[in-house]
């Protein structure tokens, strides 16, 4: 499997870029306690923090870039070779009892019927059904660090086992395309591999360790969002295109999930920030009056970027 298959390998459309890496920087050394992101995706950036010795907890609504954040945790590091070996063992077997491939052909669906049988059958062969629901706080993001792996794996190989188009833009996944797997334990097996090549190995086992909890939960749920330790540092997503789709842009990995696990990923699209801005409705002097005098600077900035049409595009409200 080539480590470009997976955005996990590297920054993908809507992760954090070096600019504001360098921004939140001194607010992270500034802070020692827990570090929070209530929108942190496959958390790219902020999971390395763990491996440095900090306490970090990402949360998001989309449980398929979540997933890939499991794959993060430095105690799955840590363990990685007694893990590798069982999980591959598991996929040894599996292997050995699958049919001769097929001809490639058409699919008209995310995850081909084929495919999804596949995927839930290792979903029960590894036990991982008594997880639960991915796509709502509970105990799926508490499962040991066998399950984690065993689950996380698919959604690692999603793009491989998927059937989608795409084009030069990244957010703009068609569901339909060719299917070239029919057997995905050996794929499984592949992306186990990179995983170790890539990732695994590229993370010294000497570092101080740090923790990384992920669990998936909607932002507007306060309640949920902040049941952590009390946080130092609260990171949210940067402003982005009021027409991104996150559940377009993660539909592999989002589409394979449901598969395993059943849930409807249209609950978790309708929950998405559809947009920004409603039109017509300009917001009251007195609510704008309420924003501190360096947001309302920040804001006048965004909308006055003609590099990128930040009025009619980008620019998240209508301050004047």
């Amino acid at each position: 499997m080539r480590a470009t298959t997976s955005p996990y390998y590297s920054r993908n459309y809507g992760g954090l870029s070096q600019a504001q890496i360098n921004f939140l920087a001194p607010y992270i050394l500034r802070v020692h306690g827990p570090i929070l992101d209530p929108m942190g995706g496959q958390a790219h950036y902020l999971s390395q923090l763990a491996h440095c010795g900090r306490d970090v907890h990402i949360r998001d609504l989309n449980p398929g870039p979540l997933t890939l954040a499991l794959l993060r945790d430095p105690r799955l590091i840590d363990a990685a070779d007694t893990l590798t070996t069982w999980l591959a063992g598991e996929l040894a077997q599996l292997i050995a009892v699958r049919p001769t491939s097929k001809k490639a052909r058409y699919s008209e669906e995310w995850v081909p019927d084929t495919v999804r049988e596949q995927l839930q059958e290792y979903v029960g062969t590894l036990g991982l059904n008594r997880l639960g629901d991915p796509s709502v706080p509970g105990r799926f993001w508490r499962g040991n660090l066998r399950q984690r792996l065993a689950a996380a794996l698919p959604v690692l190989c999603a793009r491989e086992i998927a059937c989608y188009t795409a084009s030069d833009n990244l957010t703009w996944l068609k569901k339909g395309g060719l299917q070239t797997v029919f057997d995905i334990y050996p794929v499984l097996l592949g992306g186990l591999t990179e995983w170790n090549r890539q990732w695994v190995l590229t993370r010294s086992k000497a570092r101080p360790r740090g923790r990384l909890t992920v669990e998936c939960v909607d932002a507007e749920d306060d309640a949920a969002v902040l049941r952590t330790p009390r946080p130092s540092l609260i990171i949210t997503s940067p402003p982005y295109a009021n027409r991104l789709d996150y559940t377009r842009l993660w539909a592999p990995e989002l589409e394979v999930m449901a598969a395993m696990f059943g849930f409807d990923t249209m609950r978790i699209k309708n929950r998405q920030i559809g947009t920004n801005v409603v039109r017509g409705k300009v917001p009251s002097q007195d609510e704008i009056g309420l924003l501190p005098i360096d947001i309302k600077e920040a804001l006048l900035q965004i909308r006055n970027d003609e590099l990128y049409a930040s009025e009619t595009y980008y620019y998240p409200f209508c301050v004047t």
